[in-house]
């Protein structure tokens, strides 16, 4: 049994909001005692297909907006179906340069898949940049990464929006 002090009278019951109030105030002194620990940021992983003239674009994108590449996937040759040259009007190559290109199945019928990482934050407006950067052909699927440890100076970044610096 603890010592009484001498003309205390000491409750045998204490209200729900005195323990609520301790509480908080020893939670507070301990969380202060750790320090402020490292500011985390959610990140997505992405898989982009893309036609392969649009792949440098889209790594560009990716890489100045905090992503990461992974991963550039091989080729894969989309079905072609053959030109019957009676029914299809295919223009002189003097009218359009790029037709006799696009005629033999080239670079414009290629697919690439690009894996990457990227914070969430900067890809919230991804699906129109792709849309821009892909001429509206690329495709994405976005899922969870987890939480990363941000650079120093995207920490600032982030305290300033918030302003607390």
């Amino acid at each position: 049994m603890s010592p009484r002090i001498k003309g205390l009278d000491y409750p045998k019951e204490v209200h729900p909001s005195v323990l609520a109030g301790a509480s908080a105030a020893i939670l507070r002194k301990i969380v202060r005692a750790a320090g402020p620990g490292d500011l985390m940021e959610p990140y997505i992983r992405l898989k982009i297909t893309v036609d392969e003239g649009s792949v440098g674009r889209v790594v560009e994108d990716l890489g100045e907006h905090g992503g990461e590449v992974l991963d550039l996937d091989a080729a894969e040759e989309a079905e072609l179906e053959p030109v019957v040259e009676e029914s299809t009007y295919i223009p002189p190559q003097w009218l359009s340069p790029s037709t006799g290109k696009a005629a033999k199945g080239t670079s414009s019928r290629m697919k690439r898949t690009i894996l990457a990482v990227a914070p969430l934050s900067q890809m919230l407006d991804f699906s129109s940049r792709l849309r821009a950067l892909s001429g509206g052909h690329g495709l994405f699927q976005m899922e969870n990464d987890g939480f990363k440890k941000v650079s120093s100076q995207r920490a600032m970044d982030i305290l300033r929006e918030l302003g607390r610096l």
